[in-house]
């Protein structure tokens, strides 16, 4: 994989990455224009696969969305961004290890001015990591950001959430286990479409290395 500039920011003390994604950037007006096609044509039906329009869970199944980008590009850049987090941080499980992908889910979330509204807070175990990928946001950095929830308990030096101002072309990714949710954009002046993504990992005992 080409070497990538991933910038770790962190919420609440936890570590989080974002990484622009240009072999995406010339593909967002076709996936803009697929996703509002399948909404007008009610391929899409609001509510049918979670909150607002949402495709189901076969993004990188080719048998149903043939446009390659979709997983030789988004998806392979996604497993592999994955395994150099995993690899780089600070697992401690007693022995060397290397981290084995066991599943990758992804699916589109479309939000238009039908259902720009409160969104409910929700977390993705049992996978590891998780990514979304904004083909486009809101059009305002002050509505539409990406929320979380703080998973311990608020205090007077601690909030109870935080949230990072997404992107378009850039992916996020963040810890599975973490509630977040698309914040409010009531004022959007465009539709905001992330592709989001699912990782399963599992450790195993990493091979010697030849002597």
């Amino acid at each position: 994989m080409t070497v990538r500039d991933i910038r770790s920011v962190e919420v609440f003390g936890l570590p989080m990455w974002e990484i622009e994604l240009p072999e995406m950037h010339a593909h967002n007006d076709a996936i803009i224009a697929l996703f509002a096609g399948m909404i007008d044509s009610g391929e899409i039906k609001a509510n049918a696969h979670g909150f607002g329009y949402q495709t189901p869970s076969t993004l990188m199944d080719q048998s149903v969305f043939p446009q390659t980008y979709f997983r030789d590009v988004l998806g392979e850049f996604f497993v592999e961004t994955c395994r150099q987090i995993l690899m780089h941080s600070p697992v401690e499980v007693g022995f060397p290890v290397e981290w084995n992908n066991t599943l990758t889910l992804g699916w589109a979330l479309i939000q238009t001015s039908d259902n720009l509204g409160e969104q409910p807070w929700h977390a993705h175990v049992p996978a590891t990591l998780s990514g979304c990928y904004y083909v486009s946001t809101c059009g305002r950095e002050d509505q539409g950001n990406f929320e979380f929830m703080n998973p311990t308990a608020e205090n007077y030096f601690q909030p109870a959430q935080g949230q990072l101002t997404p992107k378009a072309g850039n992916m996020i990714i963040f810890p599975s286990f973490l509630r977040h949710r698309p914040g409010p954009s009531p004022e959007a002046t465009q539709t905001r479409i992330s592709l989001c993504l699912d990782s399963y990992w599992t450790p195993s005992v990493a091979k010697a290395a030849d002597t």
